[in-house]
């Protein structure tokens, strides 16, 4: 018993060993921290021009969306800080600068006091208005292009220092180690940004009201991605023959191409809607009830309109073809003024590449059209392109002005957006024998990968889901494998079987897995590669025969494709799973979490795994799988 402890032990410590050891191969370098201090706060670290660690506030705290803003003022990122150092093994005080995202002075006011110790000088906000600029380096220096142009566009951007206006949308060109200002276009008070229209659709859509408080209140942050999958429903065939509506806005061409409502200014390439018109716009629609005769515009940005008219709010089924309409109407306009200022940035820089962030660029319908109408003919879309995303890229502003910095890795390897640490078998059995759990589940050590997925695949061929938490967490809101459900996609009921493990809406998809080289085979896609699921493409006819759950209503799927390249593990998982089922090499992959951030620690995963209440049977916890007893839960009960 000695001995055996004795050898323990050992074990543990070599572990330990081999999981620090690669993060001090680099120390002699210099280390730059990129902080977000807008909306999904975050941390992230540059070193000689990589990013080495990245962490958003949220999957910490469990705040989803987290802001920092508290009853006692703006509260930094300190988890996501103090994580990303000891992935580093180093202290605050041993940082070489600490760029900062920051829309309002008062958050780089709240770094400079609560980082203790560091001096201000070494604590700098990306020059202003910096939003869309650290966009811009998120985007252009994880490609593996030498030169690109890049398109920054979310909801908000920076304000000017005036404060008279704010980033519109900002076209750049990168090349080498520089990135020049090519278009910057800005909002005066008095007008709406296409991404603050959509905005305004999903809320009128209701699609994520807040729980709390007066109705009508919605959560913009998580309605993009709903309203884009709720619009496809337009083409729901089954709710258009119970409406007998045909087309939006009652026009259409011979060859049946949506005509836009004539309420956009774009003198110049300004494009943007006088709130003016919007709101003449939508009275008509009957989607306002009332509005004060004496709005001031002039004093107004954007969504702050919201106060000064009576929204018609949804109030029936989203069943009812009509909403689907509406939020069609709010899509199609989004890719199409998506598209225009593309366009402009091929005009304007000549690339025949373009790099793009901003959430608004998270919206993988417009990022295939991109591909497929414009004349880029590479696209690259930071899987972080939300706010988070900015801690990167006032991470990448650090090293590259302020550090002169001189190296492009990702021209040469992968960029990897699993940023987060990997957890050791000793945190893991830590996680599992040191607390007590309320569900009666098995755990076994597997440390053989073969046999893991040998399991895995077990259950999946049998029609039941699995969780996956293996290898370092991926950044940005979506799960790429490390932090995910599995299922096999052969049965139409494993869509509404996973939406409701996750307390999911019926009208949203699950997004595939599928062998990279096998996209051609199952999708019309215009790219041969999308490993960070930021695109879709087109089900073929057989697909949607084979693997109907991941078809959505409109046969589109958001891809994400799997090679050794990217993704070892997940590759032998796939490549097995067809070879014992004989079922495509295609899997359902949906992110691990209800309700909250995605998993990030292994206490957090085995929770999530045992709130899905029997309806989950096995998690892989990195080298354990834990499994649930046989119950009456099957699909499609």
């Amino acid at each position: 018993m000695r001995l055996q402890k004795k050898q323990e032990s050992k074990r543990l410590l070599w572990e330990y060993i081999l999981v620090t050891i690669s993060r001090i191969d680099f120390m002699d370098s210099k280390v730059y921290f990129g902080i977000n201090m807008s909306h999904d706060t975050a941390c992230a670290a540059v070193v000689d021009g990589e990013v080495v660690v990245a962490i958003e506030e949220e999957r910490l705290n469990g705040v989803k969306h987290c802001d920092g803003r508290s009853p006692y003022g703006t509260i930094i990122p300190y988890l996501s800080v103090n994580y990303c150092c000891n992935y580093l093994g180093i202290k605050p005080a041993e940082v070489e600068l600490w760029a900062v995202n920051a829309v309002y002075e008062s958050a780089i006011n709240a770094l400079q006091i609560q980082l203790i110790g560091i001096p201000d000088e070494k604590i700098l906000n990306v020059e202003r208005p910096g939003h869309h600029l650290s966009h811009a380096y998120s985007a252009f220096y994880p490609s593996s292009f030498e030169e690109a142009a890049i398109l920054s566009l979310d909801v908000n951007g920076g304000l000017k220092d005036n404060a008279s206006q704010k980033e519109n949308y900002s076209i750049y060109h990168g090349k080498g180690t520089v990135i020049k200002p090519v278009f910057l276009d800005f909002l005066s008070r008095g007008e709406i940004s296409i991404p603050e229209l959509y905005t305004i659709y999903s809320a009128i859509l209701q699609l994520s009201p807040f729980d709390k408080g007066d109705y009508g209140r919605d959560e913009s942050m998580r309605s993009g991605g709903k309203l884009m999958g709720y619009a496809s429903h337009y083409f729901n065939d089954d709710l258009r023959k119970k409406s007998g509506i045909r087309n939006l806005f009652g026009k259409a061409n011979k060859d049946h191409t949506i005509v836009l409502p004539d309420i956009f200014e774009h003198k110049d390439h300004h494009y943007v809607i006088p709130m003016d018109r919007l709101v003449k716009y939508l009275r008509q629609r009957g989607k306002i009830y009332d509005a004060d005769l004496h709005i001031p515009f002039e004093k107004l940005f954007g969504w702050d309109i919201k106060n000064h008219v009576t929204w018609n709010y949804r109030k029936t089924s989203l069943r009812d073809y009509e909403n689907a309409v509406f939020a069609y109407e709010g899509q199609y306009i989004l890719e199409e003024y998506i598209l225009k200022m593309a366009r402009l940035a091929h005009e304007l820089t000549g690339s025949k590449n373009l790099c793009v962030a901003g959430g608004t660029m998270l919206n993988v319908v417009a990022c295939n059209r991109i591909l497929k109408e414009t004349p880029f003919e590479n696209l690259f879309v930071q899987p972080g392109a939300n706010d988070g995303g900015n801690a990167i890229g006032a991470a990448f502003w650090g090293y590259y002005t302020h550090g002169k910095g001189n190296k492009r890795p990702y021209t040469k390897k992968v960029y990897n957006t699993c940023l987060g640490k990997r957890y050791s078998n000793l945190e893991i059995e830590e996680a599992l024998f040191n607390k007590t759990w309320g569900l009666p589940f098995t755990s076994r050590r597997i440390d053989d990968e073969n046999a893991q997925i040998d399991a895995l695949v077990e259950y999946l061929r049998n029609d039941q889901v699995v969780c996956l938490f293996k290898g370092r967490s991926e950044f940005g809101p979506r799960a790429l494998g490390s932090r995910s459900f599995l299922a096999s996609p052969h049965k139409q009921g494993m869509l509404d079987f996973m939406n409701e493990i996750k307390g999911r809406e019926w009208y949203r998809p699950v997004a595939p897995l599928v062998l990279k080289e096998a996209l051609h085979e199952y999708f019309d896609a215009p790219f041969d590669d999308s490993p960070y699921m930021t695109i879709n493409a087109h089900c073929k006819e057989h697909t949607k025969k084979l693997v109907p759950a991941i078809c959505h209503v409109d046969n589109s799927a958001r891809v994400q494709t799997v090679s050794e390249e990217y993704y070892p593990f997940l590759t032998r998982l796939l490549r097995r799973f067809s070879e014992v089922s004989g079922q495509p090499p295609v899997l359902i992959n949906t992110s691990f979490n209800i309700g909250g951030p995605i998993v990030e620690i292994p206490e957090h995963a085995i929770d999530t795994f045992l709130r899905a209440n029997y309806m989950v049977k096995a998690l892989l916890l990195e080298n354990y799988l834990l499994e649930l007893p046989e119950t009456d839960v099957e699909l499609g009960r």
